[in-house]
């Protein structure tokens, strides 16, 4: 459900007058805008990344002058932004690096690891088949920069090298959402599937699963 700041904010505010509650979890920096105040309650704050730190990666990238001004001005400010970690009970990340970094900028202690984790009665094997098709998969949300950087640069970079010692090679970008940028880098050798309903069978069905992210957190 979609709602404005207002309205959702306000049935928030209807919802925590009629239900007793322990503890608020927030998932993400940008909801943090609706619980960082209610400060009668216990709240934690969960974060798939330190935000600052892909913004800081980002700003590390070479590119030309105005693109390189945006990416330091986006940076300062979602670090500035950030601060309101300072104000839950407890932040989560999924990484010591991420921990570690909104620790030093920020001088905080409120702030533990929660691991991602893999559904291992879903995502297992019996054994794999290599000799069906050589098939290389890279799975993420495909309008997620990181995710469609790393795609552009493995194709660019990597993948006609291993064309010419494995002419018969697939490479399978599996994700919802691909981007224009990801749709283009389709070919006969390059497939582009979008949301696929079940990721453990495409991962099942590939030889090697690659990951050539260059920058991001998390």
């Amino acid at each position: 459900l979609y709602f404005e700041s207002s309205e959702f904010k306000h049935k928030l505010n209807c919802f925590l007058s009629k239900i007793e509650v322990d503890i608020i979890h927030t998932q993400h920096l940008r909801m943090s805008q609706y619980t960082s105040e209610l400060k009668q309650y216990k709240r934690i704050l969960d974060l798939p990344d330190a935000y600052s730190l892909y913004w800081k990666r980002r700003t590390e990238m070479k590119s030309n002058f105005f693109i390189n001004l945006f990416h330091n001005i986006e940076y300062r400010k979602v670090l500035k932004y950030e601060e309101v970690i300072k104000k839950y009970d407890l932040n989560l990340v999924c990484s010591q690096e991420d921990k570690d970094f909104l620790i030093n900028k920020h001088d905080i202690e409120n702030i533990d690891l929660l691991p991602n984790g893999v559904d291992t009665s879903s995502f297992k094997s019996d054994g794999h088949n290599y000799g069906i098709e050589n098939r290389l998969i890279f799975t993420g949300n495909m309008d997620y920069f990181p995710n469609i950087d790393a795609v552009q640069y493995f194709v660019s970079d990597i993948f006609p090298h291993l064309l010419m010692i494995f002419p018969d090679l697939k490479f399978y970008i599996v994700g919802q959402k691909p981007v224009k940028q990801v749709k283009e880098l389709e070919s006969e050798s390059i497939i582009i599937t979008g949301f696929v309903d079940d990721l453990s069978k495409e991962y099942d069905k590939s030889t090697i699963a690659i990951s050539p992210i260059r920058y991001g957190a998390g």
